[in-house]
């Protein structure tokens, strides 16, 4: 008699093949620290990438879409 999946309502395909008896290691990715950016930083450096532009050609595009206007 084959046995009935822990998940029936999970695809087969994403069913972990085993499950893991005691926690595992964080990866280096997980380990990072994320410090949040200053108002001022952040501008200067969307400026200095040179995607100022592109930010505004953007938002501009989207609010001419929500006003029904085509550029």
């Amino acid at each position: 008699m084959p046995r009935q999946p822990l998940y029936p309502h999970v695809p087969k395909s994403r069913q972990p093949a085993v499950i893991p008896t005691e926690p595992r290691q964080p990866s280096d990715r997980e380990k990072l620290e994320f410090l949040p950016d200053s108002h001022e930083n952040l501008a200067q450096t969307i400026q200095a990438t040179g995607y100022r532009e592109k930010i505004g050609d953007a938002f501009q595009a989207a609010i001419n879409r929500s006003k029904g206007r085509r550029r």
